[in-house]
């Protein structure tokens, strides 16, 4: 393979990478730096925790106005000329635009890579907005020498909607490496000890950035919907939820409660709770893109129990046997399923880690579109 520079863009924290997103540029990244010599322009809140296979330039102002900073825009102009890289990533559609016009000064090629289809995420929430930002990121991807996507839903929608040719766009799915999985009678002991959980229940874990609008919701279908009920069948059942929750317009959240419900914010580290919980629960119930949270969860061995609408394809392909998938927005049902996730022990096949593993991703050179 021909070695290659290449800028990675990522305008906000993602080292420690603790949630799915996060997960999702970080492994991208490590794997990558493995293959070529790679450069990271990010914000200045992002700190490695772990050794990083590509030099780190954390020299962007933390925030989202960030997005709109002269500051930002000036930096990544003297990036891309200092570092001359042959290929710029960069990391959602956001700051393509500016990206595309100072790459033009130094001939390098732009890539732009989707978490999901921006527009379409935020019309599913709702914001009016979304037609706008339709306009901006079909041209964003108009223009990208290269989009990869990581999801083969989202590749064909943006091939559709987008008017893209299918030479211009690459599947290349989040890298989920398999991990070795602490003792689970220990980590459940100490957490139930810790939290005041009765020794004969059974642990439901949820995680995620709380302050994200589906992932409020979800939580609210916890404590309103399925927490209820647990306490009306009497089942030894104990949910667990772990998150950030930083804005103001989701602190509602705190106000939350229940007796088959423990909340303990955000985690330094998770993989204690992973190894402590019998199943992994998710009602999210929108939103686009692959949902990372979920790979992370059969990473660690956990069956999940998921909305039918919110699951990828081909996670269940790859790992049929541990997804216990619910149609329709209905308490009862995601109850059913989750009685049947906690009967059933098997491990997540080869095939989830041969699709979700590093080796998925080395062929990303390999297109001749870069090379323009």
């Amino acid at each position: 393979m021909e070695k290659r520079k290449v800028l990675s863009i990522v305008w906000y924290n993602v080292l420690p990478a603790k949630y799915g997103g996060q997960r999702a540029i970080a492994s991208f990244n490590q794997a990558l730096g493995k293959q070529t010599e790679l450069v990271c322009l990010c914000s200045s809140d992002n700190q490695p925790d772990n050794h990083l296979t590509y030099k780190l330039l954390p020299l962007l102002k933390p925030g989202k106005r960030s997005l709109f900073s002269l500051h930002t825009f000036l930096t990544i102009r003297q990036t891309i000329l200092k570092e001359k890289p042959n290929n710029i990533i960069v990391e959602h559609p956001y700051l393509a635009m500016a990206v595309q016009y100072f790459a033009g000064l130094s001939g390098a090629t732009v890539i732009v890579r989707s978490h999901n289809l921006e527009y379409e995420r935020f019309k599913t929430l709702g914001k009016w907005w979304w037609q706008l930002l339709y306009v901006f990121e079909k041209r964003v991807h108009q223009k990208a020498a290269l989009s990869l996507f990581i999801t083969e839903q989202d590749k064909q929608k943006a091939i559709n909607t987008f008017g893209l040719g299918p030479e211009r766009c690459k599947y290349l799915p989040p890298i989920i490496e398999p991990v070795t999985i602490g003792n689970k009678e220990a980590a459940q002991e100490a957490i139930k000890a810790k939290q005041g959980i009765p020794k004969n229940h059974q642990l439901l874990l949820f995680a995620g950035t709380l302050d994200y609008l589906p992932n409020a919701e979800a939580l609210t279908f916890i404590y309103e919907q399925l927490a209820p009920l647990i306490d009306i069948q009497h089942k030894p059942y104990h949910i667990i939820i772990c998150g950030r929750n930083l804005y103001p317009e989701f602190q509602y959240l705190n106000n939350y409660s229940h007796p088959n419900v423990t909340n303990v914010g955000e985690q330094l580290s998770m993989d204690a709770f992973y190894a402590a919980a019998d199943v992994f629960i998710n009602p999210v119930q929108k939103g686009g893109g692959m949902q990372i949270k979920n790979l992370t969860a059969l990473q660690h061995q956990l069956n999940i129990v998921v909305f039918e609408k919110v699951l990828d394809a081909l996670v269940y392909k790859t790992a049929t046997n541990k997804c216990f998938v619910v149609k329709d927005l209905n308490p009862e049902a995601f109850l059913e399923q989750i009685e049947l996730a906690l009967k059933i022990d098997m491990v997540t096949p080869p095939s989830f880690f041969i699709h979700f593993g590093a080796a998925s991703n080395a062929q990303l050179f390999d297109s001749p579109r870069i090379h323009e």
